[in-house]
């Protein structure tokens, strides 16, 4: 089983230990952990961007159902570039 006093006993050992290492000990660890970020950023899915079609679809969805918790949160700034060409839109209800 672990110890956790044994653990915490082993974090400070190697924080002392970690106060004497030599510079180029310290530069090369630093290299190898900058490699493994730019691995794991290359590896990681990018973040996916909205068209303006893919917009357009969620505030007409939005327009349909306002009370959903779920639906997608918008900027204002989104949402307000799309608002008149929601009005526009056929599928949007007119006032009369």
């Amino acid at each position: 089983m672990h110890c956790p006093m044994g653990d915490m006993l082993k974090l400070i050992w190697w924080a002392v230990i970690g106060l004497f290492r030599s510079r180029a000990s310290l530069e090369a660890e630093i290299l190898t952990l900058r490699h493994q970020l730019n691995v794991l950023r290359r590896k990681s899915p990018k973040r996916l961007t909205f068209s303006n079609f893919d917009r357009l679809v969620f505030a007409t969805l939005y327009r349909f159902a306002p009370h959903c918790e779920s639906a997608p949160k918008f900027d204002p700034i989104d949402f307000n570039s799309f608002n008149g060409l929601l009005r526009r839109s056929a599928f949007a209800p007119h006032a009369e």
